[in-house]
């Protein structure tokens, strides 16, 4: 079997002059003395079209040193990084073609240890077509990442109160959903790239599988199951993490799925028959261990997707008829069929319904729209709903060989409750989402004149797994 990109960047060695720059930003961004809560405050300004242009090269020129960085922190591998840089740029160069910049407004983020590169990229390019400034809490252990990427802007120091507390987003995570007609291999090789990646918004983190193919499912995953990469076993907080998810499942007796050669301390864990909550402590990051069910008909499978699934599934079918049924009964956002983490910049797409947009100038549309978005589940108030929301059943597009199908809905009554609400209440904001919509004719195309209706993104890889 051909390599994959994971483990061709697995291979790669960094040049020693880019590993020595990297060492040293590290270094001098670990003398920074720590705040009390262990967050750094700043406050990036003067947002220009040449900002956005010198941000962008940034990153493209300096994907292995931001890797670099990121592998020093103990928070990814280089790989990962590198894959999640690329993703990021594809969807960010996009965003260069729709400036709306208002001259009032600002956004506010959170980079923690738990938010991936890719996030914190889409979110950051996004910001910069919308708004003048951006506030911005980091982790101490993210410092010298931001250190880096912060070049392309002007930045000043903030003190902890001129920031106010920013409501931290849930951790997302996928599931991976293993029918008994699918390609085993390719789906098991999926699985095992995940346990690598704890950053990552559809990172691997639960598991259906089909009853007649459990057996074999076990016995071409174990050989595969590698040890950790060295990020994660030095990394106190992942051991932590990993060392409570296993105390809970040992606890209560629970059938634990290892390579059977791997007699690491920590390593690669699948967790049988139970769901995730038992597993993932209130206010830290998904427990690194992957929690599995097995489900008999197709239908018991949705039933559990629905009931638990972090916010993304990858569907494994060969099936094109089953595959549909799954993607259309699933309530989540975003559906990859025989494939994961698959984007096209034209379509928006988000990890958690109602959620922050990614993907297309929704993205940019949604920060001219609200300078307080950390808390990534509001919805538009009822008025403002019935003003701006114009959509249509569904969009469609084809990306290369894949084929995004993005299924809009309007927010229903249950979505529209007191403590998620947001008014848009600045005529001047008003007015401007009115013009941009008047000269940008892809968004009413796109049908989306509304950065909160409901979203079903559905990828389907057309020509390479089902017939055409």
């Amino acid at each position: 079997m051909a390599p994959t990109l994971s483990q061709l960047f697995n291979n790669m060695e960094f040049d020693k002059e880019i590993s020595e720059k990297a060492k040293k930003i590290f270094a001098d961004a670990g003398e920074l003395k720590e705040s009390e809560t262990g967050f750094m405050y700043y406050k990036l300004t003067a947002f220009t079209e040449e900002t956005f242009g010198r941000a962008l090269n940034l990153v493209k020129s300096n994907q292995d040193v931001i890797a670099e960085l990121e592998e020093l922190s103990k928070i990814a591998p280089k790989n990962v990084t590198k894959l999640h840089i690329q993703k990021a740029l594809e969807i960010a160069e996009y965003y260069g073609k729709f400036p709306c910049r208002s001259t009032n407004i600002s956004q506010e983020f959170i980079w923690t240890r738990e938010t991936s590169i890719f996030e914190i990229l889409l979110d950051l390019f996004s910001s910069l077509q919308a708004c003048v400034s951006v506030k911005i809490r980091v982790d101490t252990v993210r410092n010298a990442t931001f250190r880096y990427l912060s070049g392309a802007f002007t930045t000043e120091h903030l003190s902890q109160d001129e920031i106010p507390e920013i409501q931290e987003d849930r951790n997302h995570f996928g599931t991976l959903f293993i029918t008994e007609s699918c390609d085993l291999q390719s789906a098991t090789d999926i699985l095992v790239q995940s346990f690598n990646d704890n950053t990552a918004p559809w990172k691997i983190r639960n598991l259906l599988v089909q009853e007649s193919v459990e057996e074999r499912f076990y016995e071409l995953l174990l050989p595969k199951m590698q040890k950790y990469h060295s990020v994660f076993t030095t990394c106190p907080k992942f051991q932590e993490n990993y060392k409570n998810a296993i105390a809970a499942a040992s606890k209560m007796r629970i059938k634990m799925i290892v390579n059977p050669e791997d007699l690491s301390e920590i390593r690669p864990t699948i967790i049988l028959g139970q769901n995730r909550t038992y597993f993932d402590q209130a206010g830290k990051e998904t427990a690194p261990v992957i929690v599995m069910n097995i489900f008999r008909t197709v239908k018991e499978g949705v039933t559990l997707l629905n009931a638990s699934n972090g916010g993304s599934v990858s569907v494994w079918c060969e099936n094109l008829s089953v595959a549909y049924e799954i993607a259309h009964g699933a309530k989540l956002p975003v559906i990859w069929i025989n494939s994961l983490a698959k984007f096209t910049p034209e379509i928006p797409f988000n990890f958690v319904s109602g959620g922050i947009t990614y993907g297309s100038e929704i993205a940019v549309l949604e920060k001219l729209l609200f300078q307080k978005r950390y808390g990534r589940n509001n919805a538009l108030s009822p008025e403002d709903l019935s003003a701006f929301c114009n959509h249509q059943s569904h969009s469609l597009i084809i990306g290369g060989k894949f084929h995004f199908e993005c299924l809009v809905s309007g927010l229903q009554p249950a979505d529209l409750v007191d403590s998620n609400l947001i008014k848009i209440s600045s005529d001047d904001i008003k007015n401007r989402f009115k013009e941009i919509l008047s000269t940008q004719s892809r968004v009413k195309c796109q049908n989306l004149a509304s950065v909160y209706t409901l979203r079903k993104t559905i990828v389907f890889p057309f020509g390479e797994t089902f017939a055409n």
